[in-house]
């Protein structure tokens, strides 16, 4: 091998050696998970760790919000997100509450109480979460029930039709 190819060669592992490092996250970055198999069922996603690697599996949208099921592959557990939209006209489509529901019919659920407003110290009024099922070989399902406060309210996903479904995932 010739001077030259030798350099272009040293030059090109290099490359590669400082491209791979900066791809790949270092133990430092990654969130401490606090759990581990069913003792994270019931635990907050986010205070556990488990929400760091999360993805959304499944969704179902409305004019005020998007209902998500999250998965985590380090903790296998999923839970149910919320995110709220500026309301706009849809005023009256208040959250009441949110469950994630396990195809076996085990259950965690949020409540956002009376007018929506479960926490008035929340640090984010946009995003909530159910706390965590432990779920590696189950499916889970995201549910919304909203409150009724105006004519109309109950038909869509209210107390006549039941809640705001997600597909299973």
């Amino acid at each position: 091998m010739t001077r030259t190819a030798r350099a272009w060669t040293g030059a090109a592992l290099a490359a590669l050696a400082i491209s791979t490092s900066l791809a790949l996250p270092t133990m430092a970055n990654a969130a401490p998970v606090t759990c581990y198999g069913d003792y994270c069922s019931g635990a907050d996603p986010t205070e556990s760790g488990c929400a760091a690697d999360a993805y959304t599996t499944v969704f179902e949208e409305t004019e005020v919000g998007r209902l998500d099921v999250r998965w985590s592959p380090t903790c296998k557990t999923n839970w149910v997100r919320w995110v709220k939209y500026d309301r706009g006209i849809m005023m009256s489509m208040i959250p009441l509450e949110m469950a994630a529901v396990q195809d076996t019919g085990y259950t965690q659920s949020f409540s956002f109480g009376v007018n929506g407003d479960s926490d008035r110290d929340h640090p984010d009024y946009n995003t909530w979460v159910t706390p965590m099922i432990y779920s590696p070989v189950h499916k889970v399902q995201g549910q919304m029930t909203f409150q009724c406060t105006g004519v109309g309210d109950c038909l869509i996903y209210g107390a006549l039709e039941g809640p705001m479904k997600t597909a299973w995932s």
